[in-house]
């Protein structure tokens, strides 16, 4: 939902030329064939070179970090630099993680959860009551939370409506084998020759299903033959909407624009940067086109 991460861009813009990019089926941009995991990281290498926008740096969040990894390991050189908070990527060893926990308990909850999800309000108004007071929403910062309703939810006759259709969502939640990240992307990525930092959330649970991912994560890192690793301290898995200003910090620090020291959740702190890199934001749930300029 690139539109939903404003808050995070409005930290990014001194910085750095934004893009968002909506993985095929995802909110506007349009579903057909191949709508399944093997074909993001194909959309997001089209948008890079639709774009030239080779060598620029990447964030995504969720799918969207899988989904840059995944366009750098088919065209190597599609990115200087990576920077994901909590990707879609495992291994079977990763901590206590049973094979059939990674694979299919914490996903199979999950469907039920999406599945669940409320599809219409009467208003953006009423979607903004009645969804910030219950998990996950209430944990966004404000402003995360008032993009979200603006830009996750079109017009219709009754009210409004969720771009993102909560069953398609639930489908993507248990791969077959031929589509599972486990043999699709993981066993490359030490070809992944960028630098790569993932950052993640420490309130974490093996059993929490919307937690699980940050549970075993820090295992991956050590897959990749350049890669950094941070913690953010009481985020959870949504944390670019949890705390938007200091998960862009840790961006601006992890590509470079200032020392890991200097990160901050002060508006302002990093200041006097004027260079322009260009960042593709490769989101997870997006509700915008395929594309959009931040």
């Amino acid at each position: 939902m690139p539109k939903a991460y404003l808050p995070l861009v409005a930290r990014l813009r001194d910085r750095f030329t934004c893009y968002g990019v909506d993985l095929r089926g995802h909110g506007d941009s349009p579903s057909g064939p191949g709508t399944d995991v093997l074909h993001h990281g194909e959309d997001v290498n089209k948008v890079v070179r639709s774009l030239g926008l080779q060598g620029a740096y990447a964030f995504g969040h969720c799918l969207g970090g899988m989904a840059a990894v995944q366009a750098e390991i088919q065209q190597p050189g599609s990115f200087s630099q990576i920077i994901c908070y909590e990707p879609i990527l495992y291994h079977m060893n990763s901590h206590e993680l049973g094979p059939d926990h990674i694979r299919w308990t914490a996903p199979a909850l999950l469907k039920k959860v999406v599945a669940r999800r409320q599809r219409y309000f009467a208003s953006r108004e009423d979607a903004f009551k009645k969804l910030s007071g219950k998990p996950p929403w209430n944990r966004f910062s404000r402003d995360a939370m008032e993009a979200y309703v603006e830009h996750a939810f079109r017009d219709v006759p009754v009210g409004v409506e969720l771009k993102g259709d909560p069953a398609n969502e639930a489908d993507t939640m248990l791969w077959p084998p031929h589509l599972d990240p486990m043999h699709t992307v993981y066993p490359s990525l030490p070809e992944v020759k960028c630098p790569v930092s993932i950052l993640a959330g420490t309130d974490v649970s093996a059993t929490t299903p919307t937690e699980f991912i940050a549970h075993y994560i820090e295992d991956v890192v050590k897959e990749f033959p350049n890669a950094r690793f941070e913690r953010l301290d009481g985020l959870q898995h949504l944390g670019p909407l949890e705390d938007p200003v200091r998960v862009a910090d840790c961006i601006i620090a992890h590509a470079g624009q200032a020392p890991i020291q200097a990160v901050s959740s002060t508006p302002g702190s990093c200041s006097g940067l004027r260079k322009f890199p260009r960042l593709a934001v490769a989101q997870s749930h997006s509700p915008e086109r395929m594309l959009s300029r931040l």
